[in-house]
């Protein structure tokens, strides 16, 4: 399965521009995300013995998620705008999770990043 994310620059409809960014106000986009995600698995939760509302809530929740995923890669690129070695901290945190925690793998999403991305395909 490919998956395939966007790295975002800016939104003239939401005055957003993620190239200067503060720290407190991504803390505050994520934030944000984290509690519509929250909200949307309170709503399984609530709903849990209603097949048809519990499966718009699990949809609605997988959108909600990737809006965090898409928010944190934001956070990744202000990070090695500020020089530090997203690779290295890459393998910092999988070696910390397989060879001190312990944890074992299934599978493994490869990321890359393409340049020059005009349209939505």
């Amino acid at each position: 399965m490919d998956l395939k994310m966007y790295l975002l620059d800016k939104s003239e409809k939401l005055g957003l521009d993620n190239s200067n960014l503060s720290l407190i106000e991504f803390r505050n986009l994520l934030l944000q995300e984290v509690k519509e995600s929250e909200m949307e698995i309170e709503k399984i939760r609530v709903y849990k013995n209603d097949r048809t509302k519990s499966q718009k809530h699990r949809i609605l929740l997988a959108q909600e998620l990737f809006d965090v995923i898409q928010i944190c890669i934001t956070g990744l690129i202000m990070l090695t705008k500020d020089g530090i070695d997203i690779k290295l901290q890459l393998w910092k945190h999988n070696h910390k999770l397989i060879k001190e925690r312990k944890w074992t793998a299934k599978n493994y999403i490869e990321m890359k990043v393409r340049e020059n991305v005009d349209k939505y395909d």
